[in-house]
């Protein structure tokens, strides 16, 4: 697995879909990144304007993405 460094602060949360796809939740901007775990390549940023993102997770498939903005 690759290092992925494109957020600009702490990551709060991470998910992996099978053995190439991850995704991970932080930065300063509160942005989820989708990145390839074995080249470590950005493949796409969910970006907005909210709330620190504490949870990440992926359907059993791998085609769907959930996140969660409670603190447990």
């Amino acid at each position: 697995m690759a290092s992925y460094g494109g957020h600009d602060n702490i990551v709060l949360a991470t998910a992996l879909a099978g053995s190439n796809l991850a995704a991970t939740s932080g930065g300063n901007d509160n942005e989820i990144h989708l990145w390839d775990a074995e080249s470590g390549k950005l493949t796409r940023a969910l970006v907005g304007v909210g709330r620190a993102i504490w949870s990440v997770g992926f359907s059993p498939d791998g085609r769907a993405i959930a996140w969660g903005v409670e603190r447990a």
